[in-house]
């Protein structure tokens, strides 16, 4: 797996890890001390906004809700896609709100996707 990882990739990776194991994120230059434990898993059901440009002279790249993706007047945008995404981390309280996000423990499959149903 390289810089970006798809679903794909990530799930043929998976196959061959022990379904007991804890799935920890670090970030970039991390210490092995650094890992969180991820705890939650969303599927947004909305597209969201890969954007590539300049902000005062600097270069950037970021990944937004479209429903946020507003211009920003220093911004100088090259490129804009609309994506698909997958987010993990420890907790993601912050990105369920309204309506807007699919937990597959909403979905009524009775899948609980937290730390504790990993054990």
């Amino acid at each position: 797996m390289g810089e970006d990882v798809r679903v794909r990739e990530l799930m043929a990776c998976l196959e061959k890890a022990d379904p007991n194991a804890y799935v920890l994120a670090f970030p970039a230059y991390a210490d092995p001390s650094d890992g969180d434990e991820v705890g939650e898993v969303l599927v947004p059901q909305d597209l969201w906004v890969h954007e590539h440009g300049t902000c005062v002279g600097t270069t950037y790249e970021a990944f937004l809700p479209a429903t946020f993706a507003e211009s920003d007047p220093a911004r100088e945008v090259a490129s804009r896609d609309h994506v698909r995404v997958v987010l993990i981390g420890p907790e993601l309280g912050n990105f369920r709100v309204g309506s807007i996000w699919s937990h597959p423990s909403e979905a009524g499959d009775g899948q609980e996707n937290s730390r504790d149903d990993a054990r």
